[in-house]
């Protein structure tokens, strides 16, 4: 699976996307990759396509290759120019990103 479609697994079903363990590095799935599908999902809340401004990332726990991982997204607040969103990644009940 190559990063295009584990983008598309994110866009197509967010609660359930399993990362091939080619992507793992020992025990755990390679940060940036997690940064980008939790931005990924983040960036399905927005309805305007908004540019990103500012972006903070907490790897919070290792998270597994073929275990599968849900994306969830709260938008905080959606003003006129500025949205705040928090996005999660969870796995087996806990947050890994």
């Amino acid at each position: 699976m190559n990063f295009n479609q584990l983008l598309d697994a994110v866009r197509a079903n967010p609660e359930a996307v399993s990362i091939p363990p080619s992507w793992a590095q020992g025990r755990a799935a390679f940060g940036g990759l997690m940064a980008a599908m939790v931005y990924e999902a983040m960036r399905l809340k927005l309805t305007d396509g908004r540019p990103v401004r500012s972006l903070a990332i907490s790897f919070v726990a290792p998270a597994a290759a073929d275990v599968p991982i849900r994306f969830e997204v709260e938008v905080l607040r959606e003003g006129k120019a500025v949205s705040t969103l928090l996005g999660r990644a969870v796995q087996d009940g806990q947050v890994v990103t």
